[in-house]
Parts: C-alpha cells; sequence; structure tokens
C-alpha cells in the first residue's frame, strides 16, 4: 500500500507541474496589439485568430491535467482511507 501512495503522491505531483506549465505557456505568447492607425488586413485576422486557438488549446491541456491530479489525489485520499490502521 505504501508504494500505490507514493507512486499516486508522484503522479499528482507530475500532473500539477505539467498544468502549470501549459498555462505559463499560454500566458507567456503574447499577441501584438494592433494600432488604429494601421490597416488591417486578412494577414492580421489570422495571425490574431491563430494566437488565440493556441492560447486556449493550451488552457485545454492545463485543465486537463490539472484534473488528472484531483483525480490522484482523490485515488490518493481513497487509498489512505482504505487501508487497515
Amino acid at each position: 500500500m505504501a508504494i500505490l501512495t507514493r507512486l499516486l503522491d508522484a503522479l499528482g505531483h507530475f500532473t500539477a507541474a505539467a498544468a502549470d506549465w501549459f498555462w505559463y505557456l499560454s500566458r507567456s505568447r503574447s499577441l501584438r496589439r494592433v494600432s488604429r492607425f494601421e490597416e488591417r488586413d486578412h494577414a492580421d485576422l489570422n495571425r490574431i485568430i491563430t494566437a488565440f486557438r493556441r492560447a486556449s488549446m493550451l488552457n485545454l491541456q492545463a485543465a486537463m491535467a490539472a484534473a488528472a491530479t484531483a483525480t490522484a489525489l482523490a485515488m490518493r485520499f481513497r487509498a489512505d482511507l482504505a487501508a487497515p490502521i
């Protein structure tokens, strides 16, 4: 049982670190602002949409990693409750 709890702890730490990394990546990529004085074209619109989609995908990966962290820690707590004292 000790091996299971250590494995679940390690899994929780790893997935929490992965969630932090994905959120860091989604935040670190900034979008160049378009001035109101410059003329906007299709390339600008494509760049903006692509940046939003990439950030959205990274946020989705971070949310999935956070959910995996919560699952691993819940399983660890359940294993503690199931262990005989």
